[in-house]
């Protein structure tokens, strides 16, 4: 910065008797100049060394700017980091009527008891709580999955990833069914992560891999979007039926937690769950985060690409999107514009994140369910978490204030679970303890 002020023609300094101007590199020098690249304009009569002194008067006073401007970051890192001290480490808030609720909520350990990495202190945007865990949870733990082709009433095809624990599991253990997030998969680490817990507690999981993801191929020009249930409730349905003496429980990831919330919401009492889990859902479409524009150029749509890649065949049938088009989206909303909108017949994209945020479901919640977002989650606004009359009378409103998106880790080790899982599993064995 105390460099740039002379290579760049944005400052003008007035001095007695002197203006300095900071000028393009290389300008033609006029003659007779010491120094062609920067300009002193000075009254006659000035003496070199009276020139002189102004101009180390005009490097000091830029100096100063700079150790100001320094101080005003360092004063508002500051400042930010102060606040997310002052907010509450974890705050919970459900329907006090609710007393089954209420008993889940004080039961479960870890909402009470969680020690997450403070990534806070050097990044207030959760980059770091969401990328490091990402890494470090990387696992050569593989489930074996025994995979079932669900063929849909529309002629569509999702896929059923059933976990195999290698025993024989009892006919009566509860079932868990999982959601991953956007252009995820059975494969997603944090999927496995809560896999593994979840046999290791004897319960039978079971991934849905939606139309087109996790090598499951499309059966129509159509792939999934946010506003899509009927898929996961179809799936539901036929385990029901297979289970009939085992609880179902469902968890969302990411966009698989905006999808699990609306089919909660929109179904009310007549869900065909017993109790579920939501991490990192994103409630209010609308709404963004500060940094979701880069999250959105350099990480989301390339994944949201590669899917119409892997099933280019079949989209290229669908004559209601332009194919070409879609690989030039640049960011999330454009190619939901090109893509999604079209496709499905929404007015626009705001209708359509309209249509598809599960913030106008959440007060018909009746299933007991705990839903966690971070503060500083980079990808879902926390801003948009239901609060007050929005909280349904089965929603326990769980909220961190770091933990990132996905991620709530608790440790650098490799390989180690993290606070979501352990969140998760205890949640279900309270809400067991209240039926």
């Amino acid at each position: 910065m105390f460099f740039g002020g002379f290579f760049c023609l944005l400052v003008e300094v007035r001095l007695p008797n002197c203006v300095v101007y900071a000028v393009s590199p290389n300008p033609a020098p006029n003659r007779g100049d010491k120094c062609p690249w920067l300009h002193v304009r000075a009254s006659e009569g000035d003496s070199i060394f009276s020139r002189r002194v102004q101009l180390i008067g005009v490097m000091f006073e830029q100096l100063l700017s700079i150790q100001t401007m320094a101080a005003a970051s360092m004063t508002a890192w500051l400042a930010v980091v102060c606040m997310r001290y002052l907010t509450p480490h974890i705050t919970v808030e459900y329907n006090k009527g609710n007393q089954r609720i209420a008993r889940a909520v004080e039961a479960c350990r870890p909402i009470h008891n969680y020690s997450p990495l403070p990534f806070h202190l050097i990044d207030v945007f959760g980059f770091f709580a969401t990328t490091v865990p990402f890494f470090l949870r990387k696992t050569s733990y593989h489930p074996k999955y025994k995979r079932e082709l669900v063929l849909l009433d529309d002629g569509g095809t999702v896929s059923l990833d059933w976990a195999q624990l290698g025993l024989t599991q009892d006919e009566t253990a509860p079932v868990v069914l999982i959601q991953h997030g956007l252009a995820g998969s059975s494969n997603s680490f944090y999927v496995i992560h809560l896999v593994k817990e979840c046999l290791q507690h004897g319960w039978r999981p079971v991934v849905m891999n939606a139309r087109g993801c996790g090598g499951t191929k499309l059966t129509t020009p159509e792939g999934f979007h946010a506003d899509r249930t009927d898929d996961f409730e179809a799936c539901l349905a036929m385990i029901r039926r297979r289970y009939p003496q085992s609880k179902m429980l469902g968890v969302g990831f990411s966009l698989g937690g905006a999808i699990l919330a609306s089919y909660l919401g929109r179904e009310g009492p007549k869900a065909a769950l017993d109790a579920a889990v939501l991490v990192s859902p994103p409630w209010n479409f609308h709404l963004t985060t500060p940094t979701f524009s880069l999250w959105s150029s350099f990480h989301l749509v390339k994944g949201l690409k590669e899917y119409c890649l892997q099933n280019e065949t079949e989209l290229r049938k669908n004559t209601t999107v332009d194919f070409d088009a879609i690989l030039t989206a640049s960011t999330v909303r454009e190619f939901d514009s090109l893509a999604i909108v079209p496709q499905f017949g929404f007015k626009d994209v705001d209708d359509y994140y309209s249509q598809a945020s599960p913030l106008q479901y959440a007060h018909r919640i009746t299933v007991p369910t705990l839903a966690i977002n971070a503060v500083d989650d980079p990808v879902c606004a926390h801003d948009g978490c239901p609060e007050g009359d929005r909280i349904g009378p089965g929603l326990a409103m769980v909220r961190t204030r770091i933990g990132g998106h996905v991620a709530f880790a608790e440790t650098l080790a490799l390989e180690s679970g993290s606070w979501m899982e352990r969140a998760a599993l205890q949640w279900f064995e309270c809400c067991e303890q209240e039926d």
